[in-house]
């Protein structure tokens, strides 16, 4: 792992140790830097590959793994996709689809948890912890499972029936905590203190996360015909946003890319800290009491609010925008995606499409803009929510 560091974004403080999760110093964010010449090698190494076969084929860009401790079950390489008949439907010129709903355990999670999981074999981690509010403990304890590493998953205890029975079927220790998410990320947060523990907790708590979710970025430079002007990325804490942001930042610096595809925060009506932020220009302030059926976006950050600093910052870099969308909004988008397209995601996932819907018709987009959507998971992870909804 010697090509790779880490760096605490507030003083600038560097380690070694990939398994740490915030800088001991100070207790800042810690992010994971290059040599700019091991960059553009790898970069060069990565795209001049024949195809991606899971995590490891992007080992290039990523820190350092012997080949024996890479663990995956063949995700990444997920489909970009037109979405001809919903671009039809909104009047926008070019419309893809991001589908990461096709990954091992049905979720963008398996990027982040796959290199997570990786790593932990490296460093020769006897546990790892995760809290979740569900896409991530699936994703881990199946992870965990392949790699022979026990792993305890801390969840609210709202969690949706589906994404537990399966982190639980794949014989992940499941401890369902009282309260909304930042009560799990305590709880994770205390778990991993103990030796031997790492914690892939998918927040900034994770720098390997965050690498994880880059390759998402570095995917769509590979696939996409044309660029796209937007990247519309539901957002809870907002790892995802700023590792998409990352990979076109690195492919920016070596001179792939000229700019960077203005990157839009998309949350939920009910717990919206991070496009609040966006819209003040001031500083993060946790959200009391959140709601909605967009539980897996639904991220309070209380106590830890510096993750959507870290995330604003990253909108700003990128030229980009912050919008919130309704339950309603959420449920139209699932529902025209899954009518007009085939694509079935959970109503987390939807939001990013109702944030191009909004964003249409608040004209903060035309139809001449070239349009990207993350979906991130599934609709069978969260089913019940449409249904609900429908009979009432």
């Amino acid at each position: 792992m010697d090509k790779a560091i880490l760096k605490c974004i507030k003083c600038k403080s560097q380690y070694l140790d990939l398994s740490q999760g915030t800088c001991s110093a100070c207790g800042g964010i810690l992010l994971v830097q290059y040599a700019p010449e091991a960059l553009r090698d790898g970069q060069n190494r990565l795209l001049h590959q024949r195809e991606i076969k899971g995590i490891s084929s992007f080992e290039p860009v990523l820190p350092d793994i012997k080949k024996d401790n890479w663990v995956t079950l063949q995700e990444c390489n997920t489909p970009y996709i037109e979405g001809k008949h919903v671009r039809e439907e909104l009047g926008i010129h070019s419309l893809w689809m991001k589908d990461e709903t096709r990954n091992p355990t049905g979720s963008f999670k398996d990027r982040a948890i796959a290199l997570c999981v990786s790593a932990a074999l490296e460093l020769g981690v006897k546990r790892v912890v995760v809290a979740s509010s569900g896409n991530g403990a699936a994703s881990s304890a199946a992870y965990g499972a392949r790699a022979g590493i026990p792993v305890t998953v801390a969840v609210p205890r709202g969690t949706p029936a589906g994404k537990v029975i399966h982190a639980q079927t794949c014989r992940g220790s499941i401890c369902r905590i009282p309260g909304k998410f930042d009560k799990s990320y305590e709880y994770a947060k205390e778990m991993a203190k103990e030796p031997g523990t790492m914690n892939l907790t998918t927040t900034f708590l994770s720098p390997l996360a965050v690498e994880g979710y880059k390759t998402m970025a570095y995917e769509i430079y590979m696939q996409a015909g044309n660029m796209p002007d937007y990247v519309f990325i539901p957002v809870g804490a907002g790892p995802v946003l700023y590792g998409i942001y990352k990979g076109f930042e690195e492919l920016c610096m070596t001179g792939r890319l000229k700019t960077i595809p203005r990157l839009a925060a998309v949350q939920s009506e009910q717990c919206a800290p991070i496009v609040r932020a966006w819209r003040t220009g001031g500083k993060t302030v946790g959200w009391e009491n959140p709601g909605g059926i967009a539980s897996a976006i639904a991220d309070p950050l209380l106590g830890y609010e510096d993750n959507g600093d870290l995330t604003v910052k990253a909108i700003k870099g990128s030229g980009g925008l912050g919008l919130t969308v309704s339950d309603e909004e959420i449920l139209a988008a699932g529902k025209l995606l899954a009518g007009k397209e085939g694509i079935f995601v959970e109503p987390s996932s939807a939001a990013a499409l109702a944030g191009v819907m909004k964003a249409k018709a608040e004209n903060l987009i035309d139809s001449s803009h070239d349009i990207a959507v993350l979906l991130t998971g599934s609709g069978l992870k969260d089913p019940g929510k449409y249904e609900e909804r429908g009979h009432k």
